[in-house]
């Protein structure tokens, strides 16, 4: 066969050329898509884990407004659908203290429970209620719009109620590390401001004053065995009943765990509360996306 010459060799040389280039175009573009693909699929199995988490709120909403379960009933179901799972965590949030309702002496209790350690139980429990309160004179260890200025912080009280719990990280001298152990035992959806002996978590009933050890782990124990009843949990307390409520709050907070059969888990946490109309069973007050895994306290 003749060697190429000329124009001949030139042609060759230009598709050599141009087949390179196409074989690096090729290769970019792969290396370049796998990103995309990868990008793409996380965005199609985080659309999918969302789907199941909004399966799961509306099923819990369902069967706390609709069917009335009890929360206990419904804790820990499991649903099960085409492309996963959802596993429903309930508590009733009268198990946890009311931010805007709760008086100085459960406060302060709550804090030392807690093993807050940022300032005394007294200050707390003061600084809560001057937040709260409408006028700009502090209580005794409280503080008002004078000090959150001195402390040059560029805020001071809202002189009114939280809006949330997560409110508190503004609070003046608490430690994030104090918010963090606190936050988990409060509410701003207590209407009452009465515990619930079924739900409240251990740190709860250690801050209710006049409560000793031992009632509590009584009132633990019993519920451990499977009482259920309100009054017959408040019959097992020696010390004061005060704070306990024999009636559920009507206010739920839901954790929804989602999890994909190819692996992908997403979670969200939502307070349900009775709807205000006929249009709804329920409404939701609050949402929070949460690291998967998370339970309640």
């Amino acid at each position: 066969m003749g060697r190429a010459t000329g124009s001949d060799g030139y042609i060759t040389l230009a598709v050599l050329v141009i087949a390179g280039l196409l074989a690096a175009s090729v290769a970019t573009l792969i290396t370049v898509s796998r990103p995309a693909i990868d990008t793409a699929r996380l965005g199609a199995d985080k659309l999918a884990a969302d789907g199941l988490v909004d399966g799961g709120l509306a099923a819990a909403g369902y069967l706390l407004f609709r069917s009335e379960r009890e929360p206990s009933a419904v804790d820990g179901t499991t649903l099960r659908f085409g492309t996963g799972s959802v596993r429903l965590g309930v508590t009733d949030e009268g198990g946890r203290i009311g931010l805007n309702i709760a008086d100085p002496e459960l406060l302060a209790g709550l804090f030392g429970a807690a093993g807050g350690s940022s300032m005394s139980p007294a200050a707390f429990a003061a600084r809560i209620m001057d937040w709260r309160d409408e006028d700009s004179e502090p209580t005794e260890a409280g503080a008002e719009s004078e000090e959150y200025a001195s402390a040059e912080l560029g805020y001071g009280p809202r002189n009114g109620p939280f809006r949330s719990p997560d409110e508190l990280r503004l609070l003046i001298g608490l430690s994030g590390g104090d918010f963090n152990r606190l936050e988990p035992f409060l509410t701003t959806f207590s209407n009452s401001g009465l515990i619930d002996p079924r739900s409240a978590p251990r740190t709860v009933l250690l801050a209710i004053p006049g409560l000793t050890r031992a009632d509590v782990e009584r009132l633990i124990e019993a519920r451990r065995a499977g009482t259920r009843d309100r009054e017959a949990l408040i019959g097992l307390v020696e010390g004061s009943t005060d704070y306990f409520g024999t009636e559920p709050s009507g206010a739920y907070r839901v954790v929804m765990q989602a999890r994909l059969k190819a692996g992908f888990s997403e979670a969200a946490e939502a307070v349900l509360v009775a709807a205000t109309d006929e249009t709804a069973d329920f409404g939701v007050v609050a949402w929070n996306r949460l690291a998967p895994g998370t339970r309640s306290p």
